[in-house]
């Protein structure tokens, strides 16, 4: 089956989700502010539950990307469109993905604990859970994770252990970083930087990127450059990222939340179909294993070994 019948089929599946869940594919972009403006008053009320109304409305994707998932010209298309939703003419890792929350007076009760949403607060720490079942290398391995955020599983996995290593691009979470690891009193080792520019001193047993890896321009360089950094029985481990059933090979989600992150923050978004992902893994030199619990679909991770 080739992309183009693949993806119509795909497309065909969200059209009947949408009208199941009667979520409306808002027009233009004009429309999505205004929603995202109704949200924003509506969270001032409600707090962090207001932001489920976002799975309510989402843009329709492109049909005319082109035909190669792995050319420069497919990768020009989808920044094109994510300049359009960002309303940039240019992205730059270490200016968009940044933390626009006052991190300072949250540090004592970080992500996810400070949304006082006790769904989202269960759905984090069962993801977390799942990779750490199917993903976890031998105990007392090297990991270095990329884009850590609040260090949630990062903490628990030195809590084990494990010899960790922290990439992280954005300075004020790094400083957080800091300070819970003093505040915990675990050691792990805290690198400034984008997840393309750090060069290790030492190869790890494991990868991990947990919510971060759809936040990479270039997924393919990056890829390539981590299997370098792993030794011989290495491994990745992808946990909640967004690799499901998607209407293009690879590019930015048109949801309402990663809509919302663009238009409000300027953070890339993007999501990975099945296929395709399994695709650049082998071209990279990796196979891929994907577990997903039956229950709960936000427990899912994706366990690449080299080959």
């Amino acid at each position: 089956m080739n992309f183009p019948d693949r993806y119509s089929l795909i497309r065909q599946v969200l059209k009947l989700r949408d009208v199941q869940k009667k979520r409306k594919v808002l027009p233009t972009l004009e429309a999505l502010d205004g929603y995202f403006s109704y949200v924003e008053e509506e969270e001032k009320k409600y707090g962090d539950a207001a932001l489920d109304l976002l799975d309510q409305v989402r843009l329709a994707p492109p049909t005319d990307y082109p035909q190669d998932p792995f050319s420069p010209e497919y990768a020009q298309f989808q920044m094109k469109l994510y300049h359009r939703l960002a309303g940039s003419s240019a992205y730059h890792a270490a200016q968009a993905e940044q933390n626009p929350l006052d991190i300072k007076k949250l540090r004592d009760m970080p992500f996810p604990y400070f949304t006082q949403n006790p769904r989202r607060v269960a759905d984090h720490l069962l993801a977390q859970s799942h990779l750490i079942r199917h993903g976890a290398p031998e105990p007392g391995s090297r990991i270095v994770e990329f884009g850590p955020g609040w260090g949630g599983l990062s903490f628990k996995l030195a809590r084990m252990g494990y010899e960790v290593t922290l990439v992280e691009i954005c300075p004020n979470m790094c400083e957080f970083l800091e300070y819970r690891s003093k505040q915990l009193n675990q050691k792990v080792t805290i690198i400034q930087g984008g997840m393309l520019e750090f060069v290790p001193k030492e190869s790890y047993e494991a990868a991990i990127f947990f919510e971060s890896f759809h936040h990479c321009q270039d997924h393919l360089r990056l890829l390539h450059q981590v299997r370098n950094m792993l030794t011989d029985s290495g491994r990745i481990l992808f946990g909640s990222e967004p690799i499901t059933y998607f209407p293009m090979p690879w590019g930015v989600r048109l949801d309402g939340l990663s809509l919302w992150a663009i238009r409000r923050h300027g953070w890339l978004e993007l999501g990975f179909d099945h296929q395709y992902f399994r695709k650049a893994l082998l071209k990279s030199g990796f196979g891929y294993v994907f577990h997903q619990d039956r229950k709960y679909h936000i427990a899912k991770c994706v366990v690449a070994n080299k080959i």
